[in-house]
């Protein structure tokens, strides 16, 4: 005979699986988080009770919440943040490897919480098989009721309930579905749109070839070339680069931040992103063929928003296919593309450059900077190896470029930059509360004699802007005016290649949960951990 049990058993089973929003309520001021935490073991208590679901039953429906809580243990710890789109579309545009690496390298306490929440859930299956729930007393269900009142009434009024977990979630889970509708519908009209794209007349004759290098989570600082002070670019630094030297990201999160970079969205406006073709489009119509080459994760056509903006180029090349591969394995790629026909060529190369895991970023024969008996100091050494191979790795793709003839364009910057405990108990990018860390990114250019020779005028103008403040989402602006090419949405004032910029007085960026936040208020981030 089955063994009845009262419902109130399943609350520490509730409680571990919302104990994330408990964590963040703990961090923040007011008292709005402890009341959605308490809404959510209600709701779940509510539930339980109104459709007469049995124990068993509800713990086996409750798996999916378990693991939007582990999920959400890792953004509330680590990245002091909530679930929301931003959270579904990297959950979505994640690799198996990437997702293993993210859950090895999070802090020991979230772990540690993780394992717990996991036990709970084991505990509570075995607990519950068999059992059914003594009905539940007036007394309780009135108690329920009135609380479930006044929780409906402050959802209504947009109060602490709508922060509840996993309503939160639900939301941003709603927003992806949403964001994924809107990306099918504008495909075709985004494809199609036109740029009215002009260029000028000195352009217009000679061969040229310009690669272009996204790259990933570099900050400008680790970059000897840019005065760090260890040995990181020993052949970057060998080049005539013009380096920038006050470039921020608009975003501290790949997919917010290159949106913002090729197309005009805004910062909290991405309707530009939906209809308006990206900076690839003004190449293509003033007559170069575009190449889009990637090695980082691409599942399937546009299931990823920065494949969104590389399937604009006329080819696109996925070279990611190596389970633990790394970036040169696209310079056989790069190689046959530079020596392609079309006479005016742009290649875009979108890197994994130094994604977290940064171990799996580079060969063994680039572990320079040894592991030590000290976790934070390891892991600016695993970062730091990462980039002296994203400098071997440049320079492979420069010495290509270098061999053809015609003028010769080479381009560098990051999505974003890195925190390596910039702030306490803070690693990678993309959290709510960052520090100037996650936005300080490199932009690094090269020219080819026959460039500098044909335009002496652009490259004295780029050297009287390179220590001008930029905000990276200008780029669509600048990047296509930095070759001579007009078009009707372009803003000179934006363009911080020309002699009509007009640097921002206040660079405004977003954080994961896509909030503005004035760049120059954030906080330092010096970066604490000796390396010598």
């Amino acid at each position: 005979m089955n063994k009845q049990i009262n419902q109130w058993h399943l609350l520490p089973f509730i409680l571990i699986i919302s104990l994330p929003l408990l964590i963040d309520g703990f961090g923040r001021n007011g008292s709005r988080y402890f009341i959605a935490y308490l809404f959510s073991i209600i709701i779940a208590l509510s539930i339980r009770s109104v459709f007469n679901i049995k124990p068993f039953h509800f713990v086996l429906l409750s798996l999916p919440v378990l693991f939007i809580a582990i999920n959400y243990d890792v953004l509330v710890i680590e990245y002091k943040s909530y679930i929301n789109i931003t959270t579904w579309n990297t959950l979505f545009n994640t690799n198996r490897d990437e997702a293993v690496d993210f859950v090895i390298g999070a802090n020991k306490y979230t772990k540690l919480l993780v394992v717990i929440q996991l036990l709970t859930y084991l505990f509570f299956i075995k607990y519950t098989w068999g059992k059914t729930i003594k009905k539940i007393t007036k007394k309780k269900r009135y108690i329920l009721l009135a609380l479930l009142l006044f929780f409906s009434i402050d959802f209504g009024v947009k109060g602490a309930t709508r922060i509840a977990f996993p309503i939160r979630a639900i939301e941003g889970f709603y927003n992806f579905v949403s964001t994924k509708i809107i990306e099918t519908k504008y495909l075709e009209t985004k494809r199609n749109a036109k740029l009215n794209a002009t260029r000028s007349a000195s352009f217009n004759e000679s061969k040229e070839t310009i690669i272009i290098v996204v790259g990933e989570s570099l900050r400008r600082d680790h970059l000897e070339y840019y005065g760090y002070k260890r040995n990181t670019t020993p052949y970057m630094n060998k080049e005539d680069l013009i380096l920038f030297t006050d470039v921020v990201s608009p975003a501290n999160q790949t997919i917010n931040s290159l949106k913002r970079i090729f197309t005009p969205a805004e910062m909290l406006n991405e309707n530009d992103f939906w209809k308006t073709p990206s900076l690839i489009k003004a190449f293509k119509e003033v007559g170069f063929t575009t190449y889009w080459i990637t090695t980082q994760p691409v599942y399937g056509r546009h299931e990823s928003l920065v494949s969104f903006i590389g399937e604009e180029a006329d080819y696109f090349f996925a070279e990611h296919k190596k389970l633990n591969g790394h970036d040169t394995d696209m310079l056989k790629t790069v190689k046959k593309v530079i020596l392609e026909a079309p006479k005016k060529k742009l290649i875009f190369l979108h890197i994994m450059g130094n994604h977290a895991g940064y171990y799996k970023r580079y060969p063994i024969e680039f572990e320079h900077f040894p592991r030590v008996d000290d976790e934070e100091k390891t892991l600016v050494n695993l970062y730091d190896n990462a980039v002296l191979y994203n400098d071997y790795f440049l320079h492979q793709v420069l010495t290509n470029l270098k061999n053809i003839s015609g003028e010769k364009s080479f381009i560098m910057f990051s999505d974003h930059g890195e925190s390596l405990f910039d702030t306490p108990n803070y690693a990678y990018h993309g959290s709510a509360e960052p520090s100037k860390s996650e936005y300080n990114i490199p932009l690094a250019l090269w020219f080819s004699e026959e460039f500098r020779t044909q335009h002496p005028n652009t490259i004295q103008q780029l050297i009287s802007n390179r220590n001008k403040p930029i905000l990276l989402s200008d780029a669509f602006h600048a990047f296509p005016g930095l070759f001579g090419i007009h078009f009707d949405k372009q803003k000179n004032q934006n363009n911080f290649f020309s002699n009509s910029y007009k640097p921002k007085k206040h660079r405004k960026v977003v954080n994961l949960n896509l909030e503005l936040l004035e760049y120059e208020k954030l906080p330092n981030g010096k970066n604490q951990i000796s390396t010598d």
